[in-house]
């Protein structure tokens, strides 16, 4: 898998977010952190990645968030925030 479909598999998730099933939707958003190691191998070094990726990102867990009200989600989606808000 390379760095662009991640991206784009992100960016469609967070379209389907709201009408997906919860079974479904969980398991795409457990999959973004391993998808985001893929992507980015470094995010401290490459915190412009981090920056330019991270709205769909953000949305998906927040979505997430709300759907299934773990903290996980919304403690990664704080971290990205920072993260992309640093660089």
């Amino acid at each position: 898998m390379c760095r662009d479909d991640i991206i784009s598999m992100r960016y469609h998730a967070t379209l389907a977010a709201d009408v997906i099933d919860n079974d479904s939707l969980e398991r795409i958003v457990d999959q973004v952190p391993v998808l985001n190691t893929i992507a980015i191998h470094d995010a401290i070094k490459y915190d412009y990645e981090v920056a330019m990726m991270a709205s769909p990102l953000l949305e998906l867990l927040i979505k997430a968030w709300i759907r299934f009200g773990y903290q996980q989600y919304l403690e990664l989606a704080r971290i990205l925030y920072r993260a992309a808000a640093k660089a």
